[in-house]
């Protein structure tokens, strides 16, 4: 995979990412977690910067798709992101 991922969706809660994460890796896609919540010790810090869930370029629409049908969520159509 390359480096060239997007962010499909934020949540403000470190479970709902993980579980929505999770179902998208059921259905074949790859996911990314990031937030700023010191690897799940410090979970106040993910309210105030949230969590965002992204997949690589090749997989965002297929997983929008789902997320908008399966979950109603607002996809973010920004432009992909480099994760370092």
């Amino acid at each position: 995979m390359g480096s060239d991922l997007r962010k499909v969706t934020s949540f403000s809660d470190r479970i709902e990412a993980e579980l929505l994460a999770n179902y998208l890796k059921s259905c074949g896609i790859e996911v990314f977690l990031k937030s700023d919540d010191a690897g799940g010790i410090n979970t106040a810090m993910t309210a105030s910067n949230g969590v965002h869930l992204f997949v690589s370029e090749a997989q965002f629409e297929e997983a929008s798709a789902i997320l908008n049908a399966e979950h109603d969520l607002d996809v973010d159509a920004e432009k992909p992101t480099t994760i370092l």
